[in-house]
């Protein structure tokens, strides 16, 4: 069903700082959710995916150094983020399995892990570099 050609009307309750107390009527063309939420459910539910696999401490930082600075082994990360081994461990396992980040280990005669970034990470270090920008724009003094 299209709402084409349909004119959509909304009642907006005065506001007690108005000096007229009477209500206003505004016509709009769509529905107000198509202003308000423009994307489907599906594009919101992506994006909370994202924001969720970032949000956690040292994730965004992790992702940063890797793509930046080239594979490291897991002593140097944890010297560098100053993180527990336990809450480093468990971010690159996430990273890992999120297909951010990967690990290798080496058959040497001491074993060492290598964590590097994945094509993933390197294409969303530039999403990450464009929410700083935008962020600076917005909130120039954080």
């Amino acid at each position: 069903m299209s709402s084409e050609g349909i004119s959509y009307q909304v009642i907006m309750m005065p506001n007690a700082r108005d000096e007229d107390d009477t209500r206003q009527s505004v016509t709009f063309e769509k529905p107000v959710e198509a202003y308000l939420f423009p994307w489907d459910a599906e594009s919101c539910t992506i994006i909370d995916s994202v924001i969720a696999r970032i949000a956690p401490k040292y994730s965004m930082v992790i992702l940063a150094i890797l793509v930046l600075e080239g594979p490291q082994n897991f002593g140097v990360l944890r010297r560098a983020l100053g993180a527990s081994a336990k809450t480093l461990a468990e971010r690159l396992r996430a990273l890992e399995a999120e297909g951010l980040i990967a690990r290798t280990v080496g058959d040497g005669r001491v074993v060492t892990t290598t964590y590097s970034a994945t094509s993933a990470a390197n294409e969303f270090y530039d999403v990450l570099c464009a929410m700083r920008d935008w962020g600076r724009r917005l909130w120039p003094a954080v």
